[in-house]
């Protein structure tokens, strides 16, 4: 009987695994960057014209690590550009529903982090914020997924940069691999 229990843990365990990777991205036509999506390859520019001090090389790594090629560079001006702001948003040009020729990140003060930009960089890519239910009332959030309530018709289990439910140690892992695989930025096997 244990083992028959253990059996159906683990088959609902990688079933559970298997479907983190259905959401990352905004509603079906948005595709981000086209540029960078198979097969054109090319590395999106990220340019730094905020008054902080960005350290750009560490917030674009993990990205480049995660999708086993350059996906992005550091290159002014850029494709994405941070700015100085009053608060913290991303704007991608021309809208969310077209292929993407350029994002701004307004950053604020207080969030000026490499910690924080990895983040809102991914916004630049098209993924969505993964947020808490009680978050969903807020209308900043962009294409908001649930990620704490296993009952929420938009509950996503996925674990990664784009959650607020996720630990940093979380993030550039398996799900965030999944998610660059499904928009196109990687053909890199995840593990």
């Amino acid at each position: 009987m244990k083992i028959l229990f253990i059996i159906i843990a683990l088959v609902a365990t990688i079933s559970i695994i298997g479907a983190v990777h259905a959401d990352h991205q905004f509603e079906p036509g948005v595709s981000g960057f086209a540029k960078a999506q198979l097969p054109n390859r090319q590395s999106i520019t990220v340019c730094n014209e905020s008054a902080y001090a960005l350290d750009l090389p560490a917030i674009i790594a993990p990205w480049n690590r995660i999708a086993g090629w350059q996906l992005f560079a550091i290159a002014c001006p850029g494709d994405i550009t941070f700015v100085t702001s009053g608060s913290t948003w991303v704007q991608p040009y021309p809208t969310y529903r077209e292929p993407y020729t350029s994002c701004t990140i307004y950053v604020s003060f207080s969030y000026a982090t490499t910690y924080w930009m990895r983040h809102e960089i991914g916004h630049c890519l098209g993924f969505a914020d993964h947020i808490y239910a009680s978050l969903l009332s807020n209308p900043n959030y962009i294409n908001p997924r649930v990620c704490d309530d296993p009952a929420h018709p938009l509950f996503s289990s996925y674990r990664g940069v784009m959650s607020y439910c996720a630990s940093f140690l979380w993030w550039f892992y398996r799900d965030d691999c999944r998610m660059l695989q499904d928009a196109g930025y990687s053909g890199r096997r995840c593990f």
